[in-house]
């Protein structure tokens, strides 16, 4: 299993590579806020620090990038 770890308001979180989780923005305003979504396998730390990574939302159809600086907390859900 790919793992890789990101940063929450000054705590890591070890994400794995396929597994689901519910994330929640900063910015509730996000049309994936809170949906299930899945983690892709493109992930890197760009010049400013952030961890920027891919993520699938089902719902959606649509993969989409994200930062670990836009989101106020992830919790890991059921399934694959």
């Amino acid at each position: 299993m790919e793992r890789f770890t990101i940063v929450i308001q000054k705590q890591n979180y070890e994400l794995i590579v396929g597994d689901c989780y519910s994330i929640h923005f900063f910015d509730v305003d996000i049309s994936f806020h809170g949906l299930t979504v899945k983690i892709e396998d493109t992930y890197w730390k760009n010049e400013d620090g952030e961890n920027m990574f891919y993520i699938w939302v089902p719902d959606h159809k649509e993969d989409y990038l994200v930062s670990d600086r836009e989101i106020r907390y992830i919790k890991k859900v059921n399934g694959r």
